[in-house]
């Protein structure tokens, strides 16, 4: 009887123990990934989160926001990141000015940025040929992942509200092909084109 009790202490411990060690540990769950291991809150991408029709709104239409730009220089973060973007691919970040042409009747309510390889609509202008004007997606990457502190852009983002507030998941602007690991832009995709 005295061992039978002894024993069932001893086990009794034991996972006590362990229980205490993982608590201790603060063993990580594993976070949900939007569009990898839950639904996908953003299936069309930027413009799922970037509705408002209110130009100084960091949510605004995108289209709003260039309508805007035309008349007010874009504000500091922006002209910072794409004067950022401009330096990374080789032109000249005074050419910056933070001010942007009116997308014109023919984007008004479009929700697309056009497509890379037939250089249409943004990429009219932001393409690896011009260097004097910045690449959306090296801009991007800095306005979603880096801090502007100082008048410049900081990463990794610790402050940034794309980060903080939105978990910062590549898979909100991006669709990703899980057989292949491949991540295309989800704009791209609503288009039924490829990158």
């Amino acid at each position: 009887m005295r061992k039978t009790l002894t024993l069932v202490l001893s086990v009794a411990l034991v996972v006590v123990a362990i229980g205490a060690g993982l608590v201790a540990l603060q063993v990580p769950v594993p976070k949900e990934i939007p569009g990898v291991n839950f639904k996908d809150p953003w299936p069309k991408g930027c413009v799922d989160c970037h509705t408002s029709t209110d130009p100084k709104s960091k949510l605004a239409r995108i289209t709003v926001q260039l309508d805007n730009w035309n008349k007010n220089p874009a504000p500091d973060y922006v002209i910072a990141a794409a004067k950022g973007a401009v330096v990374a691919q080789g032109g000249n970040p005074a050419k910056v000015t933070g001010k942007h042409p009116t997308p014109g009747a023919m984007y008004r309510g479009k929700d697309i940025p056009g497509d890379p390889a037939k250089k249409t609509e943004c990429f009219m202008c932001h393409n690896p040929g011009n260097k004097d004007i910045p690449q959306l997606d090296t801009m991007l990457y800095l306005l979603k992942y880096g801090d502007f502190q100082g008048g410049k852009f900081v990463t990794p983002a610790t402050k940034n509200e794309f980060v903080t507030k939105y978990g910062g998941w590549c898979t909100t602007c991006h669709a990703l092909e899980v057989k292949d690991g491949a991540l295309t832009s989800k704009i791209l995709l609503k288009q039924g084109k490829e990158p």
